[in-house]
């Protein structure tokens, strides 16, 4: 194994981790699995959707009723659960995570393949990523 690549290797990833996207990634990950009230409301749609397979399992005999309440409640809970702060950070910083480290892969990657240095931003060299 080549112990320069293995040291670059760790040397990216200790960068990666220093980096603004990776941290707030943590941190909107640290907040959303410590709110309670996600948790709570998690844990009602997990409960109201066992509930529908539980009905839909009955075929003809489920209660027709009972599973539009269910739906609507369902619905109701993933409406909170999107118009939530912690969520939508978490989404955002997922994505600003998922962008830098696209980059890093696109400029790996043609390192490999020999292509000229990676990502520039001008997508009028390839297919484009962004």
């Amino acid at each position: 194994m080549n112990e320069n690549v293995i040291k670059a290797a760790n040397a990216l990833a200790i960068e990666l981790a220093k980096s603004e996207e990776i941290i707030n990634l943590q941190k909107s990950r640290e907040a959303y699995t410590h709110n309670a009230e996600l948790s709570k409301l998690a844990t009602e749609y997990m409960v109201q959707s066992a509930a529908m397979e539980e009905e839909l399992k009955k075929g003809d005999d489920a209660d027709k009723d009972l599973m539009v309440a269910i739906k609507d409640r369902m619905m109701q809970i993933s409406a909170q659960l999107n118009e939530s702060a912690d969520i939508i950070a978490l989404r955002n910083a997922e994505e600003a995570a998922s962008v830098l480290l696209n980059e890093v892969n696109s400029i790996l990657s043609a390192a490999i393949s020999g292509e000229e240095g990676g990502c520039g931003h001008d997508c009028s060299h390839c297919s484009g990523c962004h």
